[in-house]
């Protein structure tokens, strides 16, 4: 029988959340469930598979799954796989008894984010869970229909895409940093090259190459007259 370590330890700050736990070995279960409760956190726990795909719809809100590799019907590998596919974010570890360096591979591969072996520290658990959790929570606060990617200078949004300019980029970082809100020539001109002999009226010509290309995509350089520009988003 696979058991696992306990720790004493103190309150923290984790994000209390929703969390998943499938394993076949009651006894992890009760441990687990006892130790996140405790923490303040849900817990929705499953002993088999179909127990689990039966019930995965009503499992949206769930931050986080915990799955054992070995279980009855369908390898953990496979669970974490179809988890995967329906959420590219949500935080998965693998909690297993299978420690050799091709298992931990095979465990990342599958969609997992994590691996840990049994019998694990509940303290290390607990460590990485948070860590997990934090970044998790902080992704679901991101506006994921925008995406800003330097390399290539490249902006999305709503699944268009442009490509910039240097220069173009660097204005459209700034007017983005303060969305909503006008921006004067003479912050845009500094975020330009500090070598370059440019006036503001270059500013411009570079504003209207930038508001050509972001038209495309629904994003809008409005001009403040008297002060600057400012970026919204097309409706």
């Amino acid at each position: 029988m696979e058991t696992l370590k306990t720790n004493n330890l103190a309150n923290s700050d984790l994000l209390m959340s929703k969390i998943c736990l499938i394993d076949d070995e009651q006894n992890i279960l009760d441990v687990l469930e006892n130790f996140l409760e405790a923490k303040g956190h849900e817990v929705v726990s499953f002993c088999n598979p179909s127990t689990f795909f039966d019930n995965k719809d009503q499992l949206n809100d769930v931050a986080a799954f915990l799955v054992d590799w070995k279980l009855p019907e369908i390898e953990g590998t496979e669970i974490v796989k179809r988890i995967r596919d329906g959420n590219k974010y949500v935080p998965i570890f693998m909690l297993t008894a299978c420690d050799s360096q091709e298992d931990i591979i095979k465990g990342i591969e599958s969609g997992a984010d994590d691996y840990i072996t049994k019998p694990c520290n509940l303290k290390e658990l607990y460590a990485r869970l948070n860590n997990a959790l934090v970044k998790y929570d902080s992704l679901n606060k991101v506006d994921k229909d925008l995406k800003v990617i330097e390399e290539g200078n490249l902006v999305m949004f709503k699944g268009n895409s442009v490509s910039l300019t240097s220069r173009e980029f660097a204005i459209f970082k700034s007017l983005l940093d303060n969305e909503g809100k006008p921006v004067d020539r003479d912050s845009l001109l500094s975020t330009l090259d500090k070598d370059s002999q440019m006036i503001k009226r270059n500013v411009d010509v570079h504003v209207f190459s930038l508001r050509k290309k972001l038209n495309d995509i629904s994003l809008k350089v409005v001009t403040v007259r008297g002060v600057g520009y400012k970026l919204e988003r097309a409706i």
